[in-house]
Order: structure tokens, then C-alpha cells, then sequence
């Protein structure tokens, strides 16, 4: 195998060159080994460097391990269990990165020779790299709006459409925060779909990511009257302006027009269940805007490992627990103000008694569970798991919550232990 000790100088800088490169030899194959283990090669299960290359099938076996561990580069990463090739998955990342108003899987189907459902598989997982999980609190002057996606009236059957004034009840709400630019340093934004344009949802939002003391600029809408006690909030009244000096959302309204472009013009129809996939994608190019192509590309390439997204679950035919929480505990109470945690007290006989969490899976009595932040790869045996739901009104209530064969009986309120004999 060849060397890339130097991604950047290696890198090519157009599609053109981008094609060629990852189409030589092993040069695709050589990128991700070096992007992946810039080091030496580890095994993923072990972390050890006792491994030994078989050429014939470009895999590696470990030593260390007792079952001689088999793995690839592909392992523990958006390319697992795919049969495509790396440079196709390579120029399929680059095109998507890089393309302004986005690409649509028919596009992507014709350009790189797959089918139009495997292209679209493709590019969900690429946007899956695409998320930006560790974004740094925002300061400064920042922007909170929301808009709306979902058809036009004039467009809908006079049965579907919304009364007057009502435009965003059939469709879906999408709340924007940006932080401005200061210097050389651009203003970067922040997306999530949410399920109300209420004030504890909004306002909640806003606190995770911008940090308190700083400047918000909003519009008039009433669910934001709760930053005025951790943010100085400034208010802009869309019916009387659009600008009054430095307060404004006409950063946000700018990046409205660019989402709503790509989901209009290339997209056309985006399922809700799908959306905010889309809005991760615009929001990364737009967030990368001041990088050359490469640059862009070898970001987005950064954010491949550790990441995995089978067909099942991107298509929601499996679903976590904590989702199946939430939608039964709005359904019934249309509350959003609550929070689950998972309390998961492990045998005496193991080194961690027990450990806080809010699980995407949540194991039973008698299962076997590894620490995501522990850094051993000990299996710890689950005593007993105690779900605690807090609710910032109402009285105490119980419902079932019939999900992945476990039907746990949740208080609100009050902890209560769940033994295996209770499901």
C-alpha cells in the first residue's frame, strides 16, 4: 500500500481531478486507511496494532483478539456492509458536499452508474457524515427564526388547505439559530425540525446552543418572551420593518432561501420523517461556505467514522425506545416540557454500579451492557433499570409503552424499579 502522510497536499481540488484520483489503483482504498488510521492500522475491537494485512482480500486480521478478528476499512463507518465500491462512494461524497443547491438520487444514480434506490441510500448515509454534533456554544449577536416547509395552499385540494392564518398547521415547523460573523470568522447556523413552535421548545433550543449573556435577535413572535431572563433579547416586528441597525433576522431569512431552493427545485418533496437529514446537509455547506472543494470534501470524509446507518433504521422500521417514549407521552398529555432519564444499576459484582443515561436502547434485567463513555470493552450485567420521566406540571399518571417487544409501565413523577418479570 502507498503512503498518504500528507491528506491535504494529496487531496484533488476539483471534480475532475476527484474522479481521476480515486479511480487509480488503490488510491481510494490508500485514502480512507490513512484518513482512518493516520498512526497505523488498529484493530477496531481491541484498539491493538498486532494486525497483519491479507492483500488478496484487502482486509486485516488481529492477533490480539482471540477469535482472530477480521475487519476492513470499511467497518465502523457510513460504507459498512456496502457492496459499492470506494471511489464511487468517494465522488458520490464529493458531488453532494459541494453542490449548492444539492444533488437528487436520480442525478446521483445516472452520474455514478447505480440505481436510483442504492443512490439514495447512499446519499442519506453520506448526509448522516454530514451532522455536526460539537458545535461550540454560540456568542455574540445571534439570530432565532423558523419557517415552515410543507406544500403551497394554492397548490392543495380545497379539503387540505389551513384556514386563514393557520398556514403552518400541515406543515412542518423548522427553527433556525445563527450566530453572526466577527472578523474572519463567518456566521455559521444551527437547524432542528421541531414538533411545536411553542415557547418551551423554542426557547429550549436556544439555550443549548448559544451561550447566556449573549445578543438574540428575534421577531415578534411571543414563544421567545422567556430569553428576556438569560439573553438580551432584541425584537424585530416584521410588520412594521425588516431592519432596524444591527437588529434584524435577515441572516436566517437569507439561509431560509437557500434551503427552501434546494428542497423545491432539486428535491421537490421531502417527507417530514427525512427532513432534518436535509437541513443537516444544507446547513454543513453552508457552515463550510469559505472552504475550497476539497476542503469541504475532507471535512465531510472526517465525519464517516464511528458512525452507521442500516437501511432498517433509516427507514423506521426500527425504532428506539426513547422515540416510542416520546410520541406516546405527547399523544397523551401534548406536553413538551419533560425530560427521560435512564438509571441502569449493574450487578455488585461488576466495577461500575451503576450509570446515568439517556439510552437510545435500554436493556433488561439479565442483559448484558457495555459503558459508551467507559473506555475497557467490559460487558456489565444489568441488574435492574429505573426509568425516571420529569415533568414540569401535571399530576402523576402511568400508560403502556409497547416498544421492541418490552412494555414498561412509566410513572411521571416518582422513579420506580422495572424487573424483568414487569414486561
Amino acid at each position: 500500500m502507498s503512503n498518504l502522510p500528507n491528506l491535504d497536499s494529496n487531496l484533488p481540488q476539483t471534480l475532475h481531478e476527484a474522479i481521476t484520483f480515486f479511480a487509480i489503483g488503490d488510491n481510494a482504498f490508500d485514502f480512507m486507511v490513512a484518513l482512518r488510521w493516520p498512526n497505523g492500522v488498529k484493530c477496531p475491537n481491541c484498539e491493538s496494532k498486532d494486525v497483519r494485512f491479507l492483500k488478496s482480500r484487502k482486509i486485516w486480521e488481529c492477533d490480539n483478539c482471540t477469535t482472530k478478528q477480521q475487519f476492513s476499512v470499511k467497518v465502523g463507518t457510513i460504507f459498512e456492509a456496502s457492496p459499492i465500491s470506494l471511489d464511487k462512494w468517494l465522488c458520490a461524497m464529493w458531488l453532494i458536499v459541494n453542490a449548492k443547491n444539492g444533488v437528487s438520487s436520480y442525478e446521483a444514480h445516472r452520474s455514478l452508474g447505480v440505481t436510483q434506490k442504492t443512490a439514495w441510500f447512499m446519499l442519506q448515509r453520506i448526509r448522516f457524515a454530514m451532522q455536526n454534533g460539537s458545535f461550540k456554544k454560540m456568542t455574540g449577536t445571534c439570530e432565532a427564526d423558523e419557517t415552515y416547509i410543507g406544500a403551497k395552499a394554492r397548490y392543495m385540494h380545497k379539503c387540505r388547505r389551513t384556514p386563514v392564518g393557520d398556514a403552518g398547521v400541515n406543515k412542518t415547523p423548522i427553527q433556525g439559530i445563527l450566530e453572526r460573523g466577527r472578523g474572519k470568522r463567518v456566521s455559521r447556523v444551527v437547524l432542528k425540525v421541531v414538533e411545536t413552535t411553542r415557547r418551551p421548545e423554542l426557547c429550549s433550543n436556544v439555550r443549548e446552543h448559544v451561550a447566556q449573556g449573549a445578543t438574540v435577535c428575534t421577531d415578534a413572535l411571543m414563544s421567545y418572551d422567556d430569553l428576556e431572563r438569560d439573553y438580551d433579547r432584541q425584537i424585530i416586528d416584521h410588520l412594521e420593518c425588516y431592519a432596524k441597525g444591527q437588529v434584524h433576522t435577515n441572516g436566517l431569512e437569507n439561509f431560509w432561501s437557500l434551503l427552501k431552493r434546494s428542497l423545491k427545485g432539486t428535491y421537490v418533496n421531502v417527507e417530514p420523517f427525512h427532513l432534518f437529514r436535509y437541513c443537516d446537509e444544507q446547513a454543513f455547506r453552508f457552515n463550510e461556505r469559505k472552504d475550497n472543494d476539497g476542503g469541504r470534501f475532507l471535512t465531510a470524509a472526517f465525519g464517516i467514522f464511528g458512525k452507521r446507518l442500516p437501511y432498517a433504521r433509516l427507514t423506521g422500521k426500527t425504532q428506539s425506545v426513547q422515540d416510542s417514549l416520546s410520541r406516546c407521552f405527547k399523544q397523551q398529555y401534548n406536553h413538551p416540557r419533560y425530560s427521560m432519564k435512564t438509571l441502569i444499576v449493574f450487578h455488585e459484582s461488576s466495577a461500575v454500579q451503576q450509570h446515568t443515561a439517556d439510552m437510545d436502547i435500554l436493556p433488561r434485567q439479565g442483559d448484558f451492557f457495555s459503558l459508551p463513555d467507559v473506555s475497557n470493552n467490559y460487558l456489565y450485567p444489568v441488574e435492574r433499570v429505573i426509568y425516571r420521566l420529569e415533568r414540569s406540571r401535571g399530576s402523576d399518571d402511568t400508560f403502556q409503552v409497547p416498544t421492541q417487544g418490552i412494555a414498561a409501565r412509566i410513572y411521571l413523577g416518582p422513579a420506580i424499579e422495572k424487573s424483568d418479570s414487569e414486561s
